[in-house]
């Protein structure tokens, strides 16, 4: 989809209701199914992946070793830049560009997680000649609380069918239809505050798109859930937008700030972008950005993971003095000082004044000698033109032993 077409995209008030109502109808089936009873298809680290492909149909379930808190804290984007940041940890490499086309609902005290609206994600190409893939999504995001149970988050996303947006029978009427809904559910898990359960449910409406296949395969699908648990860990760095203070130079650094490896000529280094200082290969942590790859070192990133929600702001430097600025030191003084040097400062003013009185009348004589000198010039170079048959140039004509029969009053003096 290019950029014109994602301009022009438009999401009427019926198709508004009827997203609402297929989100809420997901949700309470997602709430009531209980877990698949057959084997797994895939198991790593703790979670489970099932797949039913007779159903075009994905699950995935277990335990993230995050705090519900930090995973609100994560996952929720409101606004363009923030869209940007979640999209580019998510897919990493294959991440192009992310923004907020269309927001509905927002969070608000009683429901810090809600969020309704329409978001815009590009996947990098994967070929040289092809273009990147522009999806469409839309999210419906917010807390669940029942009765008797800890309340739990619960993200819907509907990726809408680009193929059938465009149909020239949808030219009037811009139908969507969802090639793909997913859902995540996530829960705290009891005498444990800093790990929940998730269960996060796929379901395609037709063939499997290429685009998404790399998250919702059997393999990916497992990674995608995985990177939920590194997720606020990478935000809060980057969100820290923390700018460096004093980078350390590479010729004073001798060994890593870590694990204290002495640098040789295969060991590389590299400047962590929160300290500032240096670090090896080993203590090197990357996280992509919207723009660029960051690297921080290992202090850093568990200095991020110890805390929870969002950073704090950065306290701000403030700006330098200006260099013409009189230091304080030297203009302050006590009060029985300032008096005594009453006399000195009246003595040193007169001085300066005197001094500029000189420089001014040297300037005035200055003057008055380039004038001179014009006007000699003048009057020599229109003597010669005058006198001359042929036609030279005034200044080959020009006779500088011509000036000795000027007049006193005009001698030119050497003011030293």
């Amino acid at each position: 989809m290019s950029s014109s077409l994602l301009k022009t995209f438009e999401l009427p008030h019926e198709e508004e209701v009827a997203f609402g109502t297929r989100a809420r109808r997901f949700l309470a089936s997602a709430l009531a199914t209980p877990a698949p009873a057959s084997p797994p298809a895939l198991e790593k680290r703790g979670l489970r992946v099932y797949k039913d492909d007779g159903k075009r149909e994905y699950s995935c379930c277990g335990v993230l070793n995050v705090s519900l808190p930090d995973i609100r804290y994560a996952l929720y984007s409101d606004s363009s830049k923030d869209a940007k940041t979640v999209a580019a940890i998510m897919l990493g490499k294959s991440f192009h560009d992310a923004a907020v086309v269309r927001t509905l609902q927002t969070r608000s005290d009683a429901d810090p997680f809600a969020f309704i609206g329409v978001k815009y994600l590009s996947i990098q190409k994967s070929a040289l000649f092809t273009k990147p893939k522009a999806l469409l999504c839309l999210e419906y995001s917010g807390t669940y609380s029942a009765p008797h149970s800890p309340p739990l988050l619960y993200q819907i996303l509907e990726w809408v069918d680009m193929k059938h947006y465009v149909a020239p029978e949808n030219a009037y009427h811009k139908a969507i239809r969802p090639a793909c809904s997913m859902v995540n559910l996530f829960r705290p898990v009891a005498g444990n505050a800093r790990a929940v359960t998730i269960v996060s449910r796929t379901i395609y409406a037709t063939e499997m798109p290429v685009y998404l296949r790399q998250i919702n395969t059997t393999a990916s699908y497992c990674d995608h859930v995985l990177q939920l648990s590194t997720l606020p860990v990478a935000r809060r760095l980057l969100d820290a937008n923390t700018i460096v203070q004093h980078w350390v130079p590479e010729a004073d650094c001798k060994a890593c700030s870590v694990c204290t490896a002495g640098f040789m000529a295969l060991r590389q280094k590299h400047h962590c972008r929160s300290c500032g200082d240096i670090m090896c290969s080993s203590c090197t942590h990357s996280v992509q950005a919207p723009t660029t790859v960051n690297k921080y070192c290992t202090k850093c990133v568990l200095g991020a993971r110890q805390r929870e929600g969002p950073p704090k702001p950065v306290a701000q430097v403030p700006p330098p003095q200006p260099l013409d600025r009189v230091p304080t030191f030297l203009y302050t003084a006590p009060a029985k000082e300032r008096a005594d040097s009453d006399d000195d400062e009246r003595t040193t003013t007169d001085e300066v004044h005197k001094t500029f009185s000189r420089i001014e009348e040297k300037l005035a004589e200055q003057n008055y000698l380039l004038s001179s000198m014009r006007d000699v010039l003048r009057r020599q170079s229109l003597a010669s033109s005058q006198s001359s048959t042929t036609d030279y140039d005034s200044c080959a004509s020009f006779d500088p032993d011509s000036l000795l029969s000027i007049e006193d009053d005009t001698r030119f003096e050497v003011v030293s």
